[in-house]
């Protein structure tokens, strides 16, 4: 994963980006909800893309949660166990935190 150091947080807070297919978007927004639409372009595929309002507090538990439900192409909770190298950059500087885990 690569941040600048403005992302750099102790705790992820709502709202989480989504991307969402166009068939079936208000059924899956129901789904969601708290989710809204952002006022943006669709994806280079065709996708609509949203913000998720809910709160994060089960990291993995809400990426299941999204990742499950019918018409979300995409999400942006990335579970701990799936990033083990994070680079973040403070202008010229980049700091390197790894993440890793031994394996057994």
């Amino acid at each position: 994963m690569i941040a600048d150091s403005s992302k750099r947080v102790t705790a992820l807070h709502p709202p989480d980006p989504l991307e969402l297919l166009e068939f079936g978007l208000a059924a899956t927004m129901r789904l969601l909800h708290p989710v809204s639409l952002r006022n943006a372009p669709r994806s280079p595929d065709g996708g609509a893309i949203a913000d998720y309002h809910g709160a994060i507090d089960d990291l993995a538990g809400v990426a299941a949660l999204l990742g499950a439900t019918p018409g979300v192409v995409e999400h942006g909770l990335f579970p701990p166990a799936l990033v083990a190298d994070v680079f973040v950059t403070r202008g010229d500087s980049v700091e390197h935190l790894n993440h890793a885990k031994p394996r057994p």
